[in-house]
């Protein structure tokens, strides 16, 4: 019996632009994506035509792996970590501290190209040799970076912010403009809004940092005040109840949303404090939604949002991201959820006997970043689980938890 011969074209090399866009359409997954353009030299110039919603993110781990999702994979990138002893979520990039006289650098987590930052080595006390036996200063720990490409901002443990400015390159050689600005208020979050640094203390103060296009140098600080809360005097105040569960507190993130700047209020509750022995678990409750308005004037104001216009919101203490409407619902089958708010848990804890952290010391450890996660929709006020497909033990450790978005390549 002679064999069927395959009709001309119907070679998987041939499928059709159309029929492969409706498959990327339906794949989330960055790794998915980057292996389905491996196939053939075809294949990557037709993946490049489509309009695809950005693939979900990353989540970095507290023991310096990345889980992706929706397949709740667990790798580690081609980025060395012996020597480094900082590792932040810069948005599409990685922020790295590392060596003994600490350097900075900016790095792909999937090509490893780096980007020095050797302006911020002002941001660390220099290593003296032979010192009476005297120990060096302890290095700043960075808790935020936030980066485009003609400013980097970090955002210390002291709640100072350390900028480095870029200005246009003369020659051969770029030059940068740096410095280490404290606000009047302690630090919430600082974000990249439209060319300019956004600083929120508080106070729920704003301060915008312009900076010179042309030299990189601050050339002013505007600070938008808050506007004072209503406070009812009229109801009787209670006393505290230690064994009470209603007491909330909250986090609050900066992020910028296509044209505007939202603020994100964060309630979680408060476990009680007695009886001591319970276990004491905090969980999210809901997110309210803020947006800045009448920045350009000075006297600008939150405003309340009900709806964030399509967009899906990743937040966390290390990293926020927008993902515009468009790409959130392209489809509908891939991509991010929309008006729906995208959290994990960032608390930290001491590190129980037994495991590799623990020292005796006071030692503190992220715990598990799954323990309070989700997604919140903050048009019906609904939440639900993370789209994780597999279950995972995930590790505790000492690197903050994060997104990580990286780059389509």
């Amino acid at each position: 019996m002679v064999a069927s011969r395959s009709p001309p074209g119907s070679s998987w090399p041939d499928l059709p632009p159309e029929l492969l866009g409706l498959v990327l359409l339906r794949i989330p997954c960055h790794a998915d994506r980057v292996r389905l353009r491996a196939v053939c030299h075809l294949w990557r110039r037709s993946a490049r035509l489509q309009p695809l919603p950005p693939p979900l993110p990353w989540v970095a781990l507290p023991d310096g792996s990345f889980l992706r999702l929706p397949d709740g994979a667990v790798h580690r990138v081609p980025v060395p970590d012996d020597d480094v002893s900082q590792r932040l979520s810069a948005g599409s990039m990685l922020f790295l501290v590392h060596g003994r006289d600490p350097t900075c650098c900016l790095t792909s987590p999937c090509s490893a190209a780096r980007t020095p930052l050797p302006e911020l080595a002002f941001c660390f006390p220099k290593h003296k040799d032979g010192c009476g036996g005297k120990t060096d200063p302890p290095a700043p720990e960075f808790t935020k970076v936030v980066a485009s490409d003609h400013l980097v901002a970090a955002l210390t443990e002291y709640k100072q912010v350390a900028v480095s400015a870029r200005r246009p390159p003369k020659g051969a050689s770029m030059s940068c403009s740096t410095m280490m600005w404290l606000p009047p208020r302690k630090t919430i979050d600082i974000a990249l809004f439209q060319g300019k640094l956004y600083v929120l203390t508080v106070e729920e103060e704003l301060h915008v940092l312009h900076f010179s296009s042309s030299t990189g140098e601050l050339r002013s600080v505007q600070c938008i005040r808050s506007i004072p809360k209503k406070v009812d005097y009229s109801t009787p105040l209670e006393w505290f109840d230690p064994y009470s569960t209603k007491y909330c507190t909250y986090k609050q993130y900066l992020v910028a949303s296509g044209d505007r700047l939202l603020l994100v209020s964060r309630k979680i509750n408060q476990p009680s404090i007695l009886p001591y022995e319970e276990p004491k678990i905090h969980r999210t409750r809901s997110f309210e939604v803020f947006q800045a308005e009448g920045l350009s004037s000075g006297f600008g104001r939150w405003s309340k949002m009900d709806t964030l216009m399509g967009h899906a919101l990743f937040v966390s203490e290390g990293c926020c991201k927008s993902i515009p409407p468009a790409a959130a619902g392209c489809g509908g089958a891939a991509g991010a959820q929309q008006d729906s708010i995208y959290f994990i848990n960032e608390r930290t804890t001491r590190p129980r006997e037994g495991s590799i952290y623990f020292t005796g010391k006071t030692t503190m450890i992220y715990e598990d970043p799954f323990l309070d996660s989700g997604v919140y929709n903050i048009s019906d006020n609904t939440m639900m689980p993370l789209p994780l497909d597999n279950t995972m033990v995930p590790p505790e450790g000492l690197r903050r938890p994060a997104w990580l978005f990286p780059e389509e390549t």
